[in-house]
């Protein structure tokens, strides 16, 4: 799985509207263009984490 990094908007309590505007227009952006986003390739791939049949929890069984 690839993402990418996080969307913050620091101090989000004290910006005008108009910032918390374009924070919003580039989130909708962001899902309007999935699955093309250019960021994804300057992330690093997301290590295996394959986890074995017997490591896994059981049905309470």
């Amino acid at each position: 799985m690839r993402w990418l990094p996080p969307l913050v908007l620091h101090g989000a309590h004290r910006v005008s509207q108009a910032v918390i505007e374009e924070h919003a227009q580039t989130f909708a952006q962001h899902l309007q263009s999935w699955p093309q986003w250019p960021e994804i390739d300057f992330t690093e791939p997301t290590p295996d984490c394959s986890v074995p049949a017997d490591a896994r929890p059981t049905d309470g069984v």
